[in-house]
């Protein structure tokens, strides 16, 4: 995470030429692998460039763009990338780092009855679970309701 050599040795591995090009694959190994980069991805762009990642950071990327600009923006936002870039693309309970089984967890639950474009999550109101810390945590809050 945070690493500037890696990027640009991703860039320069590519092949690339085209400055177009080489910004918008730099565009997307930071939305991946920096904390500070808050910009977002496209299903497009992702798609036009995504023989450069492997089959994780493909899995990644397009699940990120699904909940910061996709269909679940909502319920998700830039915040909810935020915060799994926070916690290090790692499960906050048992520290499991496969891309595959994390999930985005809203820690108290979907709050609010419907969002809209000024009405987000904060950073603070998700973690990062493994599916099945995610289930556990489910379940039990709902045989508390």
């Amino acid at each position: 995470m945070d690493d500037e050599g890696y990027i640009a040795e991703r860039l320069q591995e590519s092949g690339l030429t085209k400055k177009i090009a080489l910004k918008a694959l730099e565009n997307l190994l930071r939305f991946i692998y920096t904390s500070s980069y808050q910009g977002k991805a496209v299903r497009s762009t992702i798609r036009n460039y995504e023989m450069y990642f492997s089959e994780v950071e493909q899995l990644m990327l397009y699940r990120l763009e699904t909940r910061c600009t996709g269909s679940e923006r909502f319920n998700y936002g830039i915040n909810a990338v935020i915060a799994i870039k926070r916690d290090k693309y790692t499960c906050q309970v048992c520290g499991e780092k496969d891309i595959r089984c994390l999930e985005i967890d809203h820690v108290n639950g979907r709050t609010h009855e419907k969002k809209n474009k000024e009405q987000y999550y904060e950073v603070n109101e998700f973690q990062t679970l493994c599916a099945n810390h995610h289930r556990i945590k489910t379940v039990v809050e709902r045989q508390q309701n």
